[in-house]
């Protein structure tokens, strides 16, 4: 049950009774006006399903007002809604098109479902295969956070030539002296000296084709070809080669092919800090060599 104290304008009064025509909502409506002599107060159906159609709606409710505008009527007048199903009446949506959209939903979650379902599957198969080995998949530096991520893969721009190139790493900003560790089990392939290009470059062989690369180095502790456990120290954050300031250059790469550092730290952070880490590393337009 539903009152309006206000005034109700003839063509919003006339568009709501045809509205509850055209739709079969199970709505009357009433209008209260005074007799003409001005005491009595009476009610008349303006709109009644079955009753009243769309041009008696229009009729009454223009005789209403026209009797208002002869002050007749108060300076006020109200209408007032019997509600019994107005919102299932008026709802414009058919059931049919609700339950396809359900359903459309209910598929697409199945599917994903069945998505994450297989990749677990195929993680527990790797898993149990002796010969699978963990890509790399921790920080090279201790309490590396968000704030300390420089550029990625990609085309940056070079802080000597100022030109864009592609670079194939991430920078990882951190005073010089700071150790740097193996990132995952494996055995040192190339122990490398240099003033020029990324400077003194140490690079572990993880197996399975993957290798990192740790590069700008202030000095070096690792032998070529030792075995080291992640977490061992390779060396230090230097500036050596064409470093525009002390950071560490840091490479994941898989037969050759340059992968993405930054999609190699989820596990070792959280899942803030990896957002984070993601957005850093794409939106910062310059690398640090």
């Amino acid at each position: 049950f539903v009152d309006s104290d206000d005034y109700v304008e003839p063509d919003m009064l006339e568009a709501l009774c045809r509205r509850a025509e055209e739709s079969g909502a199970d709505i009357t409506v009433f209008g209260y006006y005074l007799e003409k002599n001005g005491e009595s107060k009476r009610m008349a159906p303006v709109y009644e399903p079955g009753v009243n159609r769309g041009e008696d709606c229009a009729r009454l409710s223009r005789d209403m007002i026209d009797i208002h505008t002869k002050k007749i009527l108060p300076p006020y007048s109200w209408v007032r809604f019997l509600r019994r199903d107005f919102l299932m009446g008026l709802d414009s949506i058919p059931d049919k098109d609700i339950v396809s959209h359900a359903e459309r939903k209910l598929d697409m979650v199945e599917a994903a479902a069945d998505r994450v379902e297989e990749n677990f599957r195929r993680v527990i198969a790797a898993l149990k295969d002796s010969s699978f080995v963990m890509p790399p998949m921790h920080k090279p530096v201790k309490d590396f956070t968000f704030a300390q991520t420089g550029a990625s893969v990609g085309m940056k721009i070079n802080p000597f030539y100022k030109v864009s190139i592609m670079h194939n790493g991430l920078d990882i900003i951190a005073p010089a002296g700071e150790p740097v560790y193996a990132a995952a089990d494996g055995v040192v392939s190339q122990v490398t000296r240099s003033r020029k290009g990324l400077g003194n470059v140490v690079t572990v062989d993880h197996g399975n084709g993957y290798f990192t690369r740790y590069a700008h180095l202030s000095d070096m502790e690792a032998v070529k070809g030792r075995t080291v456990r992640r977490g061992t120290r390779l060396g230090y954050v230097g500036v050596s080669g064409n470093s525009f300031a002390p950071h560490l250059h840091f490479e994941v790469l898989r037969d050759t092919v340059v992968l993405d550092p930054v999609n190699h730290f989820f596990a070792d952070v959280s899942p803030e800090e990896y957002v984070n880490m993601l957005v850093m590393s794409v939106t910062t337009g310059q690398s640090m060599d």
